[in-house]
């Protein structure tokens, strides 16, 4: 049985840091003492490291498990665009230049269809909201007698 573990956690380019995950794992940890019975805690660990939050389970019948954050919240932070307009028309331009650029018959070939769908999902939910605010606007609009695109099909003269 094994008596100790040691992880890894090195976040996704998300600027919410050490804070937000470690209260993320509490929350699961207490919902997983209360199902399981158990009296389990969780204890942060005094690290030298400026870039290394760690913390440790202790718990009954289980091995002792030492997780380690690894911090660059700092550096997303810096990279992080901040105004949503401009973070769209980056992350369409960057598809733009994905999709032209990608040996289809390749991925094809290689790839099953879950990845593939992964990879469209973002430009499909920004495209799908992009297109929902533009007609939730132009309705706004027209029934305001505002100049809008799609104010010809609501009003008849």
């Amino acid at each position: 049985m094994i008596k100790k573990r040691k992880v890894f956690y090195l976040s996704g380019f998300d600027p919410r840091g050490v804070r937000y995950y470690k209260g993320v794992f509490n929350r699961e940890l207490q919902k997983f003492a209360e199902l399981t019975q158990k009296d389990i805690t969780s204890e942060n660990i005094n690290s030298h490291h400026t870039h290394v939050n760690s913390w440790k389970v202790i718990g009954q019948a289980l091995p002792e498990v030492e997780y380690s954050f690894l911090k660059w919240d700092d550096i997303i932070r810096q990279n992080w665009i901040r105004n949503p307009f401009i973070l769209a028309i980056k992350t369409l331009i960057t598809y733009f230049f994905y999709i032209i650029n990608i040996e289809w018959r390749k991925v094809a070939k290689t790839s099953a269809k879950g990845p593939v769908r992964t990879l469209f999902y973002p430009l499909a939910t920004l495209l799908f909201y992009w297109f929902t605010f533009y007609l939730v606007f132009s309705f706004a609009l027209s029934f305001l007698d505002l100049k809008s695109p799609i104010a010809p099909l609501f009003h008849q003269h």
